[in-house]
């Protein structure tokens, strides 16, 4: 059965239903461009798109979306195999609003259940738009079996067929294909092509992100979308170098860059603990500021990039410029100096930034209760020293609810960094209904070391649908560290792995450094946990589930404990496996380690 339901009158116009829910499905507008492509245009960019809403719907299940009326059993990998009705009815809805009538009559005719799939009114909206006469119905069909034929699903399913397809892959040969096609649209090439490296960079593939841009080079090279795309990754791994290579490609392209990629360069910078040169860059992309670059290392990569931006600025006189700051650049700005401490200079940021957004508002009065006993006070959040069980810590899990406070959970935090154990459980037991998993996070931070009892925790809590993060227990990895307690590092691991979607990741696995051993046993847990990664080169990765992706903090983090030129050679042999460039500032510590020439000659080969 296809659909189910009452007829159509019986429902609101445009909208359909779905385990209880109400669904748009009147999104979809007639575009401008598809309708004017040859058969065989229309045939690939309905196979690119395929494997691009496969991948899409694939990172949504992995994030615990589309699993039913099970939705609260977050069940660790993926939890359908292809065959569930939800992830089918999210591919028919996402094949409907990308105009793919071929692969949508393949998803229709898939469904080999007599239960319902989808409303009536859907299925009635997909028949008047793409099969409301034979000759419609006839090219259709004709094109469902070529699509079916090119995905290579006989003797199996086709949901199953595309399910268990290398989806990253296959969608970037089909573009390829279509691109040597005579005469494609500009438009058709440029948007699929962004498509498809935006889920390669999803799924930590980068590289596959920068095939796509070379071969799609001549409908990109004027993309600033495009280029936001490749230097993500690049901000992510606090990579100056990388991203002023990419910057000068724009400026020899003549791209000029948008907002996005202003906020991901100052995020960068941010994260790297340049604060301050971030400010600054903000101020030369406005045109205010004197020619006294003081970027530090970004100045010294190459200047000439900065004093495009600045003359760039110049050229819109104070007005409106493609790169403005958004409410995301200047909630990053405001984020950095709170987590840094450094208050007044968030209150000058903010008094000058001329943006009075609410969001803003209250990030700053969080900061300023995370760092001020008195403004917590103002807030009726002040200290308390109530005596505490473990058995009211459960009473309040249980009538946690799901609203949320930025002041409440800034002021929590900072009684978790006073380590002020009390004041968190008496505030939450006063507002349960704003202990979100930010509140939860904080109690932990500071609660007694009990594995046992914050696992049982995190099961009441799921059943509130509070889930521990990878913030979570990137803190309770942190304190098992702390303590040098390697069991429960491992404990904490496993039961991440088997009770949750969080994953390991390159943040938990830099904490784990800390611990006290030697330095060759640290650089075997690096090479052990790259080894157990998805081999992410021959098949899709879950975007949620391997994060394993090696940083530049991470090399920089071994660099700084390498203490002795003996440990120059395991460092040297993890080095190659995580296959990051050195920066000059990595090599002059290593210099500084190894001074025997032989050995000094050896490290500048690095490089």
């Amino acid at each position: 059965m296809l659909y189910r339901g009452k007829t159509p009158q019986a429902r609101p116009q445009g909208v359909m239903y779905r385990r209880g829910r109400k669904q748009r499905t009147d999104s979809a507008k007639p575009s401008t461009y598809i309708d004017d492509l040859t058969e065989e245009q229309q045939l690939t960019r309905e196979l690119v798109l395929a494997h691009v809403l496969m991948l899409k719907v694939k990172s949504e299940v992995a994030q615990g979306r589309h699993r039913g009326s099970a939705k609260f059993n977050r069940q660790s990998g993926w939890a359908s195999n292809g065959d569930s009705r939800a992830l089918r009815v999210a591919l028919i809805t996402q094949a409907f609003h990308w105009q793919c009538p071929g692969l949508l009559l393949n998803l229709l005719l898939d469904w080999p259940s007599h239960a319902p799939l989808i409303s009536r009114q859907f299925m009635d909206k997909i028949c008047q738009r793409y099969f409301d006469t034979p000759e419609k119905l006839n090219t259709m069909a004709q094109r469902s079996q070529a699509i079916y034929k090119s995905l290579a699903c006989q003797g199996t399913k086709f949901v199953d067929g595309l399910w268990n397809a290398n989806n990253l892959d296959a969608g970037a040969n089909m573009l390829s294909q279509l691109v040597e096609l005579s005469n494609p649209p500009a438009l058709l090439i440029s948007s699929l092509a962004v498509r498809l490296m935006h889920m390669a960079n999803k799924l930590g593939r980068v590289w596959v992100a920068h095939s796509v841009f070379n071969t799609c080079k001549p409908w990109l090279n004027q993309s600033p979308v495009a280029y936001s795309i490749l230097l993500h990754p690049l901000a992510q791994n606090h990579d100056a170098w990388g991203i002023s290579s990419l910057v000068q490609q724009m400026q020899h392209n003549r791209v000029v860059p948008d907002s996005y990629i202003l906020t991901d360069i100052i995020g960068s910078m941010c994260r790297s603990g340049n604060i301050e040169q971030a400010k600054d860059l903000l101020s030369i992309l406005s045109g205010k500021y004197t020619i006294g670059i003081k970027l530090g290392l970004w100045s010294s990569i190459n200047s000439n990039i900065w004093l495009w931006l600045y003359e760039l600025s110049k050229e819109y006189n104070g007005n409106w410029t493609p790169w403005q700051p958004t409410l995301a650049t200047h909630q990053l700005m405001i984020k950095a100096f709170g987590r840094a401490g450094m208050v007044n200079e968030l209150l000058k940021y903010y008094e000058l930034s001329a943006n009075s957004h609410s969001r803003l508002a209250n990030l700053v009065d969080g900061y300023i209760a995370q760092y001020s006993e008195s403004a917590r006070q103002t807030h009726g959040l002040g200290r308390a020293h109530t005596a505490v069980d473990f058995q009211q810590i459960i009473k309040i899990a249980q009538a946690s609810g799901y609203r949320t406070s930025i002041v409440y959970n800034m002021a929590l935090k900072g009684y978790a960094s006073d380590g002020d154990f009390r004041s968190i459980v008496h505030h939450m037991e006063r507002f349960p209904k704003l202990n979100g998993i930010e509140a939860w996070t904080s109690l932990i931070q500071c609660m007694p070391f009990r594995l046992k009892f914050i696992f049982r925790l995190h099961k009441i809590l799921a059943s509130r649908n509070i889930h521990f993060t990878a913030d979570t227990f990137s803190v309770l990895i942190r304190r098992a560290v702390n303590m040098s307690d390697s069991k429960s590092i491992l404990r904490i691991i496993e039961f991440m792995k088997a009770h949750t979607t969080v994953r390991f990741d390159v943040g938990m696995l830099t904490d784990i450094l800390s611990l006290d051993v030697p330095f060759s046993i640290k650089c075997k847990q690096v090479q052990y946990w790259l080894e157990s990664a998805p081999n992410i080169d021959k098949k899709d990765v879950e975007p949620c589930h391997a994060v394993i992706q090696p940083n530049q903090a991470l090399v920089t983090k071994l660099i700084d404990m390498a203490k002795s030129p003996k440990d120059l050679k395991p460092l040297r042999d993890t080095l190659q496996d995580l296959q990051l460039y050195l920066t000059p500032k990595h090599l002059s510590r290593l210099r500084a380690i190894g001074a025997d020439p032989e050995m000094q000659r050896e490290i500048k080969s690095w490089y």
